[in-house]
């Protein structure tokens, strides 16, 4: 029960995943409409462009999303 009282908060981890869905969001639109701004190794691919962009965002750390994302929305 204490750490459901003092560690576990399930309106922080709601918190959280909304600000998850937001940023991978963020992403998602930015680099669909961008798409010259993928990295080289992702922009050959043969897939299609919402392929590469998933594939590019599912390989980012979470800082580093975080950070792109707050650039982006700059």
């Amino acid at each position: 029960q204490f750490l459901f009282d003092k560690v576990y908060s399930p309106s922080l981890a709601r918190e959280e995943a909304v600000r998850a869905e937001e940023v991978l969001h963020l992403l998602y639109s930015h680099f669909l409409k961008h798409e010259d701004r993928l990295p080289p190794e992702f922009a050959s691919l043969p897939d299609n462009k919402e392929r590469k962009v998933i594939d590019y965002i599912a390989g980012m750390t979470d800082q580093y999303a975080l950070k792109l994302a707050q650039e982006i929305s700059r």
